[in-house]
Order: structure tokens, then sequence, then C-alpha cells
């Protein structure tokens, strides 16, 4: 089975190694495929994602990173960290050889999990973030006064606008 383990890795390296060389260099063109789309349905066993992931993680991680024999590391562990890797303002080199440490001790659920708690530190603040609550109470007061306002003329939203000003400022 070590053999067997052993083998695996070296095919992956060697696969990704390949289909890369194959996209990047247009080989699949040589065989009369119009695109690398259509020579891996064509030709190959792995999905489309699959065949993309193994070049994103030779591309991302390197060769080398499989060619260590400190640790074998399952290339699947790693495929969590690509679009995190691929963000701005992260450090991918610290990131990138922490992720590779903790692949070859963690389970494939407890790297994904680290990988999402470093997805939300350097992801950039998103307009949809969680209101604090001041922001959750304005946004319950406009949509109060805007349900009541329904269907009366101009003239009287004006003079309760006006009204409201004069309350809140006393508050």
């Amino acid at each position: 089975s070590k053999f067997l383990a052993q083998m695996a890795q070296s095919s992956f390296v060697l696969l990704a190694v390949r289909i890369k060389k194959i996209r990047d260099e247009e080989l699949y063109r040589e065989d009369g495929y119009p695109d690398f789309i259509s020579f891996i349905e064509g030709e190959l066993s792995v999905a489309k994602r699959t065949a993309y992931n193994y070049i994103d993680i030779i591309t991302i991680f390197g060769v080398q990173t499989f060619a260590l024999a400190d640790g074998r590391i399952d290339p699947s562990k790693l495929i969590p960290a690509i679009p995190l890797l691929r963000m701005e303002g992260v450090p991918v080199d610290s990131i990138k050889k922490e992720i590779i440490a903790d692949a070859k001790t963690m389970s494939a659920r407890a790297v994904a999990e680290k990988v999402r708690q470093l997805k939300e530190e350097y992801a950039p603040k998103k307009k949809n973030a969680p209101k604090t609550q001041i922001a959750q109470t304005a946004d319950e007061i406009k949509y109060v006064i805007k349900q009541n306002l329904k269907g009366l003329s101009a003239k009287d939203k004006k003079a309760i606008v006006d009204t409201l000003r004069k309350y809140l400022d006393t508050v």
C-alpha cells in the first residue's frame, strides 16, 4: 500500500504537469481539438474542474511541494486554499507554507475549516456585512415611516417629515 500511495502521488504530479503543459502550449490542437475543454472531455477520464484544480495546485504550490520526503500531501487538501491564495492582500508565501504544513498533519476537513477562517480574515469588508444594532434599528424606523407615508399626498408627507425632524431634534 505504501508503494501504491507513492504511485498515486507521482501519478498526480505527472498528470498535473502534463495537462498544464497541454493547456499552456495549446498542444490539444495537435490532436485536432479546438480548445482545452474539448480535449479534457474527449481524452481524459477526469472532470473539467478536476483538471483545472490540478493545474492550479501545481501552479500555486509547485511540483516541489509533492517531491518533499518529509511528508506526503494529499493534493485534494490544498484545493480549498486556491481562492484564498488568489485574494488581494493575502501574504501568499507565509499562508502557502502554513497550509502545506497543515495538510501534512490535519484532515481535509480541518484544513478546509482553517482556510475558511483565513478567507474571512483577509476578505475585504463587504457592503452586505452584518449591520450594527444602530444601523439595523435605523433601517427598521425608516421602513415603518415609509409604510405609514404610503398613500398620503406630498403635502401631508412633508408635514409629517417636518414634525418628525422637530421631534428628533428634541430627543
